[in-house]
């Protein structure tokens, strides 16, 4: 659990910071761009690392179909491995 590892501070200032360059992303490129993609990608990794899996999935999810929208060459293996892990 990464709050025992790295502490529920830093957890939740990770979280605050992804969160706000997400809606900054959005704000500025729309909810299509690769930006906005890579942050629900690493929110994902980040709530997966905490084993929150439904919020892991939703981000994911998110990420993948903005990848798959723009036929990203941004899309990564690592993202299907997660959610493959995740299931």
């Amino acid at each position: 659990d990464i709050n025992m590892l790295l502490g529920k501070d830093v957890f939740n200032e990770a979280e605050i910071f992804l969160k706000s360059k997400l809606d900054h992303y959005i704000e500025i490129y729309g909810g299509n761009h690769v930006e906005v993609a890579k942050t629900y990608e690493r929110l994902g990794k980040l709530y997966l690392i905490n084993n929150n899996l439904e919020a892991s999935k939703i981000f994911y999810n998110k990420a993948l179909e903005i990848y798959n929208n723009e036929n990203s060459i941004y899309l990564d293996h690592r993202i299907l491995e997660d959610l493959g892990d995740i299931y």
